[in-house]
């Protein structure tokens, strides 16, 4: 891999887990403060728990695999420096994302704080495992660095 594309990998996976903990941790805060405790509140987190895994593991999986496919052909550009992950992600990235961010947002105005805080945890597994996916493009690329 070149320098470029280790670095746009880096960003990458850096902007999916900081975007997965920062939805998990506002997602805790907001079910702490609701007045729902008990076995109610362990089964809602499960569950959460459980479909942000399966998202993560199906869903963005496939979109980090193609990302990495993507990251292959990037050339060792300086304009890349800074928008590589612009053409790494691609339309079907970039159009699934915004329709995820849209999504939260209009199911955030429509849900009760206690809903809010299940669908951003929900969404901040599915990033931080999707990172992991999209991670495994350092592993993969360990001997293969050129420069």
């Amino acid at each position: 891999m070149t320098s470029v594309q280790i670095t746009t990998l880096a960003i990458l996976v850096s902007l999916w887990v900081f975007g997965g903990l920062r939805l998990l941790w506002s997602g805790s805060f907001m079910l702490i403060s609701q007045p729902i405790t008990g076995f109610l509140l362990i089964i809602s987190i499960v569950v959460a728990l459980t479909i942000g895994s399966a998202k993560g593991h199906f869903l963005l999986s496939k979109t980090a695999q193609r990302s990495l496919d993507n990251l292959k052909l990037l050339e060792n550009k300086m304009a890349n420096y800074f928008i590589g992950w612009i053409k790494v992600l691609g339309k079907r990235g970039l159009i699934m994302i915004s329709l995820m961010i849209v999504l939260g947002i209009v199911l955030g105005n429509f849900l009760p704080p206690f809903g809010r805080g299940l669908l951003r945890i929900t969404i901040g597994i599915a990033l931080i495992i999707g990172s992991y996916h999209l991670s495994l493009g350092f592993k993969n690329s360990k001997n293969q660095i050129t420069n």
